[in-house]
């Protein structure tokens, strides 16, 4: 099994989709905001705006079919050594996630009309809610390597500036920035599956969705991205649960590293990605209160 057998290629081969989701995600919530902001205004282009993000909605659970073999195939390999209790948290994301991936089947064969309409709902509602479990465990995992992290770059930091060293705090650190965007796209994605099991006034506003799916969006967005010495393989996500050792380490990708990551330049990015977004929304309808007045301020 070590060289891979039919189920290993095939998640492989699935997982090579990742960049066309993370395009069409983005045109999904775009289109979301787009539908808010003019459906007052400019219902006919609201309209349309609403049919792209269905349209868009449905091609990204048709490009994920068979996704769930990914979490299955992490369990079917069982436990893997990971120190503490990240193993157990690993085995409860992975089960999450495939029962996430699974049960989306069932939304979009329903949604397209292939079965009955009732069962949408229903599944969807338990997609989300495995969806919000995996997230919820895969965060907790972060967290606890970054804990780690910054124990382990304190004593080396007080052992004193070798080469060894230096080289072993440089590896930290860039991992630290790979987890913290996991985190935040996790915390997106988290958000958009807490609309959908309890639904509740915040995170089922069209903005907190709109801006929630492209974080998560862009996270991705940033694993084919050259500039700055930045250039991870596979999206955000998977190359967190990469580097602890867990979840899809059958992809063959663990081994590679990255050498140079430009902190300033992704800051940059965000911060220009969030005013893009933001500043383009109404005041009045706005629901993030705490930035009104500067907006107002900016956009007279």
């Amino acid at each position: 099994m070590s060289n891979g057998d039919t189920l290993d290629k095939l998640v492989v081969f699935l997982a090579k989709r990742d960049g066309i989701d993370k395009l069409v995600k983005t045109f999904q919530y775009v289109s979301k905001l787009a539908h808010w902001g003019a459906e007052s205004s400019l219902p006919e282009l609201a309209q349309r705006a609403k049919s792209w993000e269905t349209a868009s909605g449905l091609s990204r659970k048709a490009f994920r079919s068979g996704r769930f073999l990914a979490g299955f195939n992490a369990l079917r390999r069982g436990p893997v050594p990971v120190p503490g209790e990240l193993g157990a948290l690993a085995v409860l994301a992975n089960a999450g996630e495939m029962v996430y991936f699974f049960f989306d089947h069932f939304t979009w064969l329903s949604r397209a009309g292939v079965l009955e309409p009732w069962l949408a709902r229903r599944a969807s509602f338990v997609s989300a809610f495995g969806e919000a479990v995996g997230y919820v465990f895969f965060i907790a995992m972060d967290f606890i390597m970054i804990r780690r992290g910054l124990r382990q770059e304190r004593e080396l930091l007080r052992e004193g500036a070798k080469d060894a060293a230096e080289k072993e705090v440089r590896r930290i650190r860039v991992d630290r920035v790979m987890r913290l965007m996991a985190t935040a796209a996790n915390a997106a994605d988290l958000i958009i599956a807490v609309a959908e099991t309890d639904p509740n006034p915040f995170c089922n506003h069209a903005v907190t969705l709109g801006i929630s799916g492209l974080v998560s969006a862009w996270a991705g967005w940033c694993s084919s991205n050259r500039q700055g010495g930045v250039f991870f393989k596979t999206c955000i996500k998977a190359r967190m649960r990469l580097l602890s050792g867990v979840g899809r380490a059958d992809l063959g990708i663990r081994k590679r590293t990255c050498n140079s990551i430009s902190t300033t330049m992704i800051h940059q990015q965000v911060c220009q990605s969030f005013a893009s977004v933001y500043c383009c929304l109404p005041v009045a309808s706005n629901p993030w209160s705490p930035f009104r007045s500067w907006q107002e301020r900016r956009f007279p």
